[in-house]
């Protein structure tokens, strides 16, 4: 079975997930200038939004407080995008690379997905920095368990579809690995789905509520990103969300 992402880019699981992605990224490459990047299910490089679609439940909804949400660098990557309004939306992994262009840093990235559509995309892509991609058509969870052996230490999204039984446990299999191997992992999952391995001290869940900040999504009630780091990333990443969320819920000047 294959998940085709286009009619979800920019919902509001999408602005939540993208959101804590930018901010670790961020707070990496404060501290090294070389990211290593890992994606599981990688979906498209880009998105064109257009109506109708999730969109508008979702990014459309923040654009509207842009003037203060561009302080985030999630915000302030789509707002360079997008420099004639919101148009174009970017999938995780082009999200990661802007961030690494902004201070310019290095990144290698290595991502997966089993649709030949989208590997079509990749290897098409007219994109400055796409050099610094390896796509894999295949199994990102053995792909990625394969990388974590001989890699160095990486930032690891699995962003698996949930369209096999067999998907939630993967991502705990790999959560678990990525912890043990020092790696900066975070594994996104819609709010009804509650698998964290409580045993894990490094292990933190941000949840959100789509409601809180104005926001919908088909009948989600929200989603959830689980991040394995380190207790002043985890502490960062925790006061980050807090603050958005305050913008979020603040109502608007008239």
């Amino acid at each position: 079975m294959r998940y085709n992402h286009r009619n979800h880019a920019g919902n509001a699981g999408d602005v939540w997930k993208h959101f804590i992605l930018a901010e670790v990224a961020e707070y990496l490459l404060a501290k090294e200038k070389n990211l290593v990047y890992i994606e599981s299910h990688v979906g498209y490089p880009e998105y064109a939004l257009e109506k109708p679609g999730e969109w508008q439940n979702g990014i459309s909804n923040c654009w509207k407080r842009l003037d203060v949400l561009k302080e985030f660098s999630y915000f302030g990557i789509l707002n360079n995008m997008n420099p004639s309004g919101l148009m174009n939306y970017p999938g995780s992994a082009v999200l990661v690379l802007k961030a690494t262009e902004k201070v310019g840093f290095g990144l290698k990235a290595d991502v997966w997905d089993i649709n030949p559509e989208v590997a079509a995309s990749w290897h098409d892509i007219a994109l400055p920095g796409a050099d610094k991609f390896r796509f894999h058509l295949g199994d990102g969870f053995s792909g990625v368990r394969s990388l974590m052996d001989s890699s160095d230490p990486a930032l690891l999204l699995i962003d698996p579809p949930y369209l096999e039984k067999r998907d939630l446990e993967r991502a705990v299999d790999l959560l678990k690995r990525g912890a043990c191997s020092r790696w900066t992992v975070l594994w996104w999952q819609m709010a009804d789905v509650d698998a964290i391995p409580k045993k894990y001290c490094n292990v933190k869940m941000y949840s959100a509520n789509f409601s809180d900040f104005g926001m919908s999504c088909d009948k989600w009630r929200g989603a959830a990103m689980i991040l394995s780091g380190s207790d002043d990333l985890r502490d960062h990443v925790n006061q980050r969300a807090k603050n958005f969320l305050r913008i979020m819920r603040c109502p608007e000047p008239i």
